[in-house]
């Protein structure tokens, strides 16, 4: 999925991308894809502390957050 999307938008360094869900398989995806940033959002159904058990570099309460991680990132 995640290849996927970086070769639809011309993507080619995975250490570039930022990948940000609300399920366990979203961050799944992130982490095996390598991606630089895999960020946990608690917005679905899947509460804080199963996302927080995966691996991840972020976990936010709300996708609103990601601006400022990306900013930190720059």
């Amino acid at each position: 999925m995640i290849f996927r999307a970086m070769e639809r938008c011309g993507v080619q360094r995975v250490d570039r991308v930022a990948v940000a869900g609300d399920t366990v398989l979203d961050l799944h995806a992130g982490i095996y894809a390598g991606a630089a940033l895999v960020v946990g959002v608690q917005t679905g159904e899947v509460d804080a502390a199963t996302l927080g058990a995966e691996r991840h570099t972020h976990l936010l309460e709300s996708l609103a957050d990601l601006r400022t991680v990306l900013e930190a990132c720059r």
